[in-house]
């Protein structure tokens, strides 16, 4: 069972660099509902065996539970509680903010991270892609849960959002379970968000980041082409080969 919403540092308006998708996925996943607490969360995903998680990437955030068919109902139930009736405790908030700052404090020595984030900035000059999806850390600093609340109730939509179920399961049974436990997730206008074109590379650029570690890294990047064009496939295959 997974349920995806297409939010992502891409889309992050206002908040571009600061990684209030990825903090926002931290706050959801497990969280408190007016119906059962964090730690009854806990219970019953270990009951359907405990392989749950969540992660945010620059255009998406996914949740997901994998279980036995016959758990398929609670599985979807804890996805549709946590995302329908987030609780949003402030206890919960001060705690995720600060695992996010651990992560960001991380990254900071971590060289294959900060070559993967140096080569983003270096590539794209005006496309949100450019920044980091757990975004940089003196903006990160500047979130409150009133911008994290608000944030929710602008993406986290019907229209906006996919629920995937897969496996040895009855289709007719399965739609009526989506069905019901969403019935109560009202719609709501999603914003338009329109992202900027990348102006096209017309020379060469390099950047370089000096670290203590015991490590010398190279990166080499071209710009590419669309997803629909016919070459995909043939660059695809050369790169394997090139690598």
């Amino acid at each position: 069972a997974q349920l995806y919403c297409r939010t992502g540092s891409v889309y992050e308006q206002e908040y571009l660099g600061g990684g209030v998708s990825h903090l926002l996925e931290h706050l959801l996943h497990g969280s408190a509902t007016p119906t059962r607490s964090e730690a009854e969360s806990r219970e019953i995903l270990n009951a359907l065996g405990g392989n749950t998680n969540a992660y945010t990437s620059m255009d998406v955030t996914c949740y997901y539970i994998n279980s036995g068919r016959e758990h398929l109902e609670q599985a979807v139930n804890l996805l549709a509680d946590w995302i329908t009736h987030p609780a949003f405790p402030q206890d919960a908030f001060d705690r995720e903010w600060a695992v996010v700052q651990r992560e960001l404090e991380r990254d900071l020595d971590d060289a294959n991270r900060q070559m993967f984030y140096l080569m983003l900035e270096t590539m794209y000059r005006e496309h949100p892609a450019r920044y980091p999806i757990i975004g940089h850390q003196p903006i990160v600093q500047t979130l409150t849960k009133e911008d994290i609340v608000g944030y929710y109730h602008r993406t986290y939509v019907p229209d906006n959002m996919l629920l995937c179920l897969v496996g040895d399961i009855d289709l007719d049974e399965t739609i009526a379970v989506a069905c019901r436990e969403f019935a109560g997730f009202a719609r709501r206008r999603m914003p338009t968000i329109t992202l900027p074109i990348e102006p096209e590379m017309v020379t060469p650029r390099r950047a370089e980041k000096r670290m203590k570690v015991n490590a010398a890294m190279l990166q080499l990047c071209w710009p590419t082409i669309p997803l629909t064009h016919p070459d995909l496939y043939a660059l695809d295959l050369l790169s394997y080969v090139l690598t």
